[in-house]
C-alpha cells in the first residue's frame, strides 16, 4: 500500500496546479489562508489528486453545479448550496472534470494562532467551529432529503457528540436510506 503523503499548500499547489496563472490567482503569501473561486482554481489542476492529507482545514461551497470528492473511505456528491468540509489531516482525492462555481476556503491553525494566541484555546475554536458546521450541514441534509427529525435527523445529530458514533449512524441508518433512494 503506497503512503499518503501530506501536503502543505504550497507543496500541493506546486504538485498539482503548477502554472504561471497560480501566482496571479493566488496574490501575496497563501501558505496560511486563502479564498478563491472554485473555478478559477480548478481550472489549473494538472491531474488527478490520489489519496492524500493537507496541513490545512478546507471549506468547499458550491453555488453552481457539482463537486465530486472523496474524504476518508467515502465518496461526496457536493450540489448547489452544499458545503464540503476536508480538516486538517484528513484524507482526501478528486478527479479532474467536475463543472461547478463556488468558494474554496483554506487556513491554518497557525492563522489563529495569531488571533487568539497559542493555546488550546486555538483547537477548541476549531473544534467548535467545525461541530458547528456539522450540525448546520445535518440539519440542512436532514431537510434537503426529508429526513424525519423523530426518527432520523436528532439520531444523527446525538452520534456527533459521541466518540465513533457518526460511523454507527452512517452504517445503520444513513447507508440503507442512500440504496433506497438510488
Amino acid at each position: 500500500m503506497a503512503k499518503i503523503k501530506v501536503y502543505d499548500s504550497r507543496g500541493f499547489t506546486q504538485r498539482y496546479m503548477a502554472s504561471p496563472e497560480l501566482g496571479q490567482l493566488m496574490k501575496g503569501d497563501f501558505s496560511q489562508f486563502f479564498i478563491v473561486r472554485v473555478e478559477e482554481m480548478y481550472r489549473l489542476v494538472q491531474e488527478a489528486v490520489p489519496a492524500s492529507r493537507s496541513t490545512g482545514h478546507t471549506f468547499i461551497y458550491i453555488t453552481e453545479g457539482e463537486a465530486i470528492m472523496t474524504i476518508g473511505s467515502r465518496r461526496y456528491k457536493t450540489r448547489r448550496g452544499e458545503l464540503l468540509l476536508v480538516p486538517a489531516g484528513q484524507v482526501f482525492s478528486f478527479g479532474q472534470g467536475d463543472v461547478n462555481k463556488g468558494y474554496l476556503c483554506h487556513f491554518q491553525d497557525a492563522l489563529l494562532q495569531g488571533i487568539y494566541g497559542k493555546n488550546a484555546l486555538i483547537r477548541d475554536f476549531v473544534h467548535g467551529l467545525l461541530f458547528l458546521l456539522f450540525v448546520i450541514n445535518t440539519l440542512s441534509v436532514g431537510v434537503e432529503h426529508g429526513w424525519k427529525f423523530g426518527t432520523t435527523t436528532w439520531k444523527v445529530l446525538v452520534a456527533c457528540v459521541v466518540p465513533f458514533g457518526t460511523f454507527y449512524i452512517d452504517r445503520k441508518i444513513l447507508a440503507p436510506m442512500h440504496k433506497t433512494m438510488k
